[in-house]
């Protein structure tokens, strides 16, 4: 899952695992979903980034790509996260840095 980018997912053919959109991400790390009042049975709403990270950790997807400036490194390098650095891929265009979920015994 690439949580800050949609158009890895449109070229992958790669769902998003009942995440939020890339754009709605960065409002619910930055606190603008915190006052949201729409709350339903059938579809869960992050309000804020502890909901976020421990919706990564309950039910994350295997593999999860981040950019290292995403507000979601800190969730990701947390020894409570479930997941470990695998590989950092830098190219011109950028860095990206591949967790994947760690399997407990």
């Amino acid at each position: 899952m690439f949580p800050d980018d949609m158009k890895a997912h449109w070229l992958l053919n790669e769902p998003r695992h009942g995440f939020p959109h890339a754009a709605n991400t960065k409002h619910i790390f930055l606190g603008w979903w915190e006052n949201i009042t729409f709350r339903s049975s059938h579809f869960f709403v992050m309000s804020n980034g502890v909901q976020y990270c421990e919706k990564i950790r309950s039910n994350g997807p295997d593999l999860i790509v981040i950019q290292p400036n995403s507000f979601l490194l800190p969730c990701m390098t947390s020894a409570a996260s479930g997941y470990q650095l695998e590989t950092t891929l830098e190219k011109l265009i950028g860095k990206i840095m591949v967790f994947r979920r760690v399997v407990q015994p």
